[in-house]
């Protein structure tokens, strides 16, 4: 008896958050509107496979990984700066240990403060 009670408890959770979620996903709108790609250069956009990037809350420092010649793993994160938003971006340097190693470290993610730098790895521990 308990048990009965418990899934229709369940579904009628179920119900209620599919129906919150029918009524505000109907009136979701974006308020923006993306522009036309730009390429970035060849400090940015190389030959080799440029991947997963996250930008600086200032916009003056890009966060990528890459597979460029001189990387340990398979990939390695990569970054490049900029003085102001409008200038160019400068040549990409590799980041050293601890963030780089021997095995693939990709997908970094520089948190809003611009002091930690998440990102995955398929090192022993992730």
């Amino acid at each position: 008896m308990n048990r009965n009670r418990k899934t229709k408890e369940i579904l009628i959770c179920a119900l209620v958050i599919s129906a919150v979620l029918l009524v505000v996903g109907r009136d979701a709108k974006a308020d923006f509107v993306f522009g036309e790609p730009e390429n970035l250069g060849p400090t940015v956009n190389s030959a080799y496979l440029d991947g997963i990037a996250d930008m600086s809350s200032d916009g003056l420092e890009l966060y990528f990984e890459c597979d460029r010649p001189g990387t340990a793993g398979d990939s390695d994160i990569w970054i490049t700066t900029r003085i102001t938003v409008t200038d160019l971006w400068e040549p990409a340097i590799k980041l050293g240990a601890p963030v780089n190693g021997p095995h693939s470290d990709y997908g970094p993610c520089i948190a809003r403060d611009g002091l930690s730098l998440y990102f995955s790895s398929d090192r022993p521990g992730g």
